[in-house]
C-alpha cells in the first residue's frame, strides 16, 4: 500500500476514531433533544489573510477550493462539547498544531506547512492515477485531521498515557484497522 493510500486510509480512520469516541461520550452525558438541535455544527472555519506575496497564492487557493469548508462538512455530525476553530494561517514556521487560544479550541495549518507539502510532491501522476492536486488534498485532510485529533482528547478529556503526537498517530492507526477489518502488521 502507497503512502498516500495509508494516509488517506488513516484520515477515514480518525473520523471513524471520532465518532465512536463521541458516541461513547454522548451516551456517558446526554443532552436534551432540545440541546443537540441547538449545536447543529460547532466547527468555525477562518483564513487569515497574509502579506506575504508567496503565502497569500495559499491563501487563495484555500479559499477557492473551500478547503477549510469541507472540512467543517467532514466533521459537522459530531456534537462537539464545545465550538472548535480551524484557521489557516501564516505562522513563520513550517508546522501545524492544535492549542487553545484565549480558551477556545483551535487548530492551526499553517501556510508554510502546505508551501512545503507542494514543495515535496511529485508533479506526475502516479502509476496508481494519483495526481499532484489528489496527494496534496490527501495531506492537508491528513495534518488537519491528526490536530482535530488532538482537539478531540483535549475536549472530551480523554487521558492519554504517553506522548501526546504518539496518540493522536494511534487513534487514526487504531480507527484506520478498524475501517479496513484488520490488524495492521507492525
Amino acid at each position: 500500500m502507497s503512502s498516500f493510500q495509508w494516509k488517506a486510509i488513516s484520515s477515514i480512520g480518525v473520523l471513524v476514531g471520532v465518532a465512536f469516541i463521541q458516541s461513547s461520550l454522548a451516551g456517558a452525558q446526554p443532552q436534551t433533544p432540545a440541546t443537540q438541535a441547538s449545536q447543529p455544527n460547532r466547527v468555525s472555519i477562518e483564513y487569515v489573510a497574509t502579506e506575504d506575496l508567496v503565502l497569500r497564492e495559499f491563501y487563495r487557493l484555500l479559499r477557492e477550493r473551500r478547503a477549510l469548508e469541507k472540512m467543517q462538512e467532514m466533521l459537522s455530525p459530531f456534537q462537539l462539547p464545545e465550538e472548535l476553530t480551524i484557521k489557516a494561517a501564516e505562522c513563520g514556521v513550517v508546522n501545524s498544531w492544535y492549542k487553545r487560544e484565549n480558551f477556545k479550541p483551535t487548530v492551526t495549518i499553517c501556510y508554510e506547512y502546505l508551501r512545503h507539502i507542494l514543495e515535496s510532491l511529485p508533479n506526475e501522476t502516479s502509476p496508481a492515477g494519483v495526481t499532484a492536486d489528489d496527494a496534496t488534498a490527501g495531506q492537508f485532510y491528513w495534518l488537519t485531521l491528526h490536530e482535530v485529533g488532538h482537539a478531540i482528547f483535549d475536549m472530551f478529556e480523554v487521558p492519554i498515557f504517553g506522548h501526546p503526537e504518539d496518540a493522536a498517530d494511534n487513534l487514526q492507526r487504531t480507527s484506520s484497522c478498524n475501517l479496513a477489518g484488520g490488524r495492521r502488521g507492525d
